[in-house]
């Protein structure tokens, strides 16, 4: 049995500053918030990633790291990640293919991404409609390696949105 907490990244500001790229845009002090609730979230059911498989953008790395701080802060757990530049505004078809790719090894996978395609990506694997900045859906799939990963092997959990 594999586990994804399938993560859009919190609030950011509408628009990078003069000089920056969209790719280098921040949380908002909302996104903050919204990223840290999740955080509490997770540590109340006890939702623990094994891996962190994220777009490389500031946002998606402030998003995971504040998640990261409030789930480990207690523990000083260190949780291997990796943040690639293929993930920002990845279409579906590349996030599925990142997925199957993940060592079988490990167990419980957080990914943290963009929309269209992370919203996307939930549409296919659960009957979800919107997908709200850091919306968070937990998806269980009855396989034993992430290679067999797929929507007809996941199982929408559950959801949850942070109201803030």
């Amino acid at each position: 049995m594999k586990t994804l907490y399938l993560l859009r990244h919190a609030h950011t500001f509408a628009a990078a500053p003069p000089l920056m790229s969209d790719h280098e845009r921040i949380l908002s002090p909302r996104g903050t918030e919204e990223a840290l609730q999740v955080g509490k979230f997770m540590q109340a059911h006890e939702f623990y990633p094994d891996f962190v498989l994220s777009s490389s953008s500031v946002r998606t790395i402030q998003t995971a790291r504040l998640i990261f701080g409030v789930l480990f802060s207690q523990v000083g757990v260190k949780v291997a990640s990796h943040f690639d530049r293929r993930l920002y505004h990845a279409p579906v078809e590349t996030m599925l293919s990142e997925i199957r790719q993940i060592d079988k090894s490990i167990q419980r996978l957080l990914m943290v991404g963009h929309n269209p395609g992370i919203a996307e990506l939930a549409m296919q694997l659960g009957d979800i409609d919107h997908y709200a900045p850091a919306t968070l859906a937990i998806f269980r799939a009855d396989c034993r390696e992430w290679s067999d990963f797929s929507p007809e092997t996941a199982k929408l959990e559950q959801v949850f949105i942070p109201e803030v």
